[in-house]
């Protein structure tokens, strides 16, 4: 499969974001550590501003759909979109989703309901998420296969999309005859976004080896490259290795890295091999 880098080509649209209204339910075990720092870090899930994730919350359509178009790299070009027609009464351009809304639309992610409406704040099931990841693999151009053989899930219209996307399956990991019909929680669909954009290489924005770290900046070797690059870092660089954060010192130094910037060029999150 071909690997994409997360900034993709440019697409008009977008909205601001706003805070999104807590719903709690059941509990779920928050996703790892470095998950989080990474969604956070690439503007996927930002939480509610107070520092409240909601992993054992549920997930509204609108909610969904800025996850997805943030993971595939659009986020920013939907902030400097100028003029969208409104598709859905209920989504219009007073809806702080409206944008994200409408590029779904374009791409086929999403759809709206037979009366007409959208219905934003509607509860997205496991199986309308996923089908909404199966349907950013293929935009993204990701190859389909056939089926996965005997593997049984259920609802049947879910599994007709899912088990063609094998990326997906191997974040998934399903059991024979698993049932996606209750509602999703923030924690899973945190875990199988990070796991699907891994998968397509839509994390990480530079990949080399550190070669000195200096007061508030660091020297990058690039991969394939023999030019130095001086990156900068802010207080709010976070660094971490494996599943743990650490500080940025001399001990990284001639280390493996995986950066993310933040806005500006400046590293927002470093990932040590």
């Amino acid at each position: 499969m071909k690997m994409l880098h997360r900034k993709l080509a440019p697409v008009a649209l977008v909205c601001s974001f706003v805070l999104l209204t807590h719903s709690a339910v059941r509990a779920a075990a928050p996703p790892a550590d470095d998950v989080v720092l990474v969604l956070n870090a690439t503007d996927v899930m930002v939480g509610f501003g107070d520092g409240y994730m909601g992993w054992d919350e549920t997930l509204t359509r609108a909610q969904a759909v800025k996850i997805i178009i943030a993971a595939m790299g659009y986020e920013d070009r939907a902030r400097e979109s100028v003029t969208i027609y409104p598709r859905f009464p209920d989504a219009g351009r007073d809806h702080w989703a409206f944008r994200f809304i409408s590029l779904a639309c374009e791409f086929g992610i999403v759809k709206g309901f037979p009366d007409g409406t959208f219905k934003p704040e509607k509860h997205v099931t496991r199986a309308e998420y996923l089908v909404m990841l199966a349907r950013m693999y293929h935009v993204l151009g990701g190859i389909s296969t056939n089926g996965s053989g005997s593997l049984s899930l259920e609802p049947q219209w879910m599994a007709e999309e899912v088990t063609k996307v094998p990326d997906l399956l191997s974040v998934l990991q399903p059991r024979q005859g698993e049932s996606f019909d209750a509602d999703i929680l923030r924690a899973e669909a945190a875990t199988l976004i990070y796991g699907l954009m891994d998968k397509f290489g839509l994390i990480y924005d530079l990949t080399g080896i550190v070669v000195e770290v200096r007061p508030n900046e660091i020297v990058l070797m690039p991969r394939g490259s023999s030019e130095r690059i001086v990156i900068g870092l802010s207080s709010d660089t976070k660094c971490v290795q494996g599943t743990q954060q650490v500080s940025i010192s001399n001990n990284i130094a001639g280390k493996g890295a995986h950066i993310i910037l933040g806005r500006g060029g400046v590293c927002a999150l470093l990932r040590i091999d």
